[in-house]
């Protein structure tokens, strides 16, 4: 049994989409709720008709993303409808991924992780959750700590891999390029991809992301923002907890999370994605979750 013990932190997620539209103001419309697990719930159940989510991405290479993971809902089979957000390989036995994604009632047996594949029909591994931390700071009304450890039932082996390198602070900067990837929506309205997609698109200043057009200050410092102004690439549903990252494969540094946005419409002008602050999370992501010395789980707040 393991147990888990962290400082004061902060971090959140969403999905990748490219979709072109027109201007909306900060005015128009709050920040949704971010409820993914149910969402695939629902759609399972309904049977709807599956969007792809990385909007006019590029494929992604298992090579190119081999710490790439999927969170699925366990009492799904079809992959297709199982998958609900993204997540990162830290270590062997260790997904981070953002804390609305596991903070919906679930207990860990409701989750699974689907590694070592770029194809969410193709045989990968696919791994039952033994232990979910969510940040005990996590508030969903902000979005701040948005961040969650997952432990799994096993190892995750070879040829996935896990991140090796955090970014550093002074990495996350305007100009600077992140690769998001993920299942999620291609089309702000439809269409699942299978396959794995990504998309390049450059971090924003702070001052830009909080002006009254964008989010009028709540783009918090465990946080940043990135897209172009016009829209285009961005981050949309079903990719909340994915990798946000400086270079590919093997050199990569993890960046951020994907996170959630203003509103439910993807790649809009103004409406950048907001991802996790990785670096400024790091105390929190490298502390270890560990057994006590009976080999218990004292179960700590914010780990069930």
């Amino acid at each position: 049994m393991t147990a888990c013990s962290y400082p004061a932190a902060r971090i959140i997620l969403m999905g990748v989409a490219l979709v072109f539209g027109g201007f909306a103001s900060a005015q128009d419309e709050d920040i949704p709720p971010l409820k993914p697990y149910q969402a695939a719930l629902d759609n399972y159940k309904n049977r709807e008709k599956l969007g792809r989510k990385i909007f006019q991405g590029i494929p992604a290479t298992f090579s190119d993303r081999p710490w790439q993971v999927g969170l699925m809902v366990h009492a799904i089979s079809d992959p297709m409808y199982a998958h609900y957000c993204g997540g990162v390989l830290i270590d062997s036995t260790t997904v981070l991924t953002s804390a609305h994604c596991v903070s919906e009632g679930q207990t860990a047996g409701d989750i699974d992780i689907l590694a070592a594949t770029d194809d969410l029909t193709a045989a990968g591994q696919r791994i039952g959750v033994s232990v979910i931390c969510i940040h005990e700071d996590y508030v969903p009304s902000t979005h701040a700590n948005d961040i969650a450890k997952l432990v799994l039932g096993g190892a995750i082996t070879s040829p996935a891999v896990p991140i090796k390198q955090l970014a550093s602070k002074a990495d996350i900067k305007k100009g600077s390029n992140v690769t998001v990837s993920g299942w999620g929506n291609i089309y702000d309205w439809g269409l699942k991809s299978e396959k794995l997609l990504k998309i390049v698109i450059p971090i924003q200043s702070q001052k830009l992301c909080n002006a009254k057009d964008a989010y009028g200050g709540r783009v918090l410092g465990d946080m940043f923002c990135a897209g172009k102004a016009e829209g285009g690439m961005d981050a949309c549903n079903g990719d909340s907890g994915g990798p946000a990252t400086l270079g590919d494969g093997a050199n990569a540094h993890l960046a951020g999370l994907v996170s959630w946005a203003r509103i439910k419409s993807c790649g809009l002008a103004k409406v950048y994605g907001v991802y996790t602050n990785v670096p400024v999370l790091s105390g929190w992501i490298d502390t270890p979750i560990v057994s006590d010395s009976k080999g218990q789980q004292p179960n700590p707040k914010g780990c069930k």
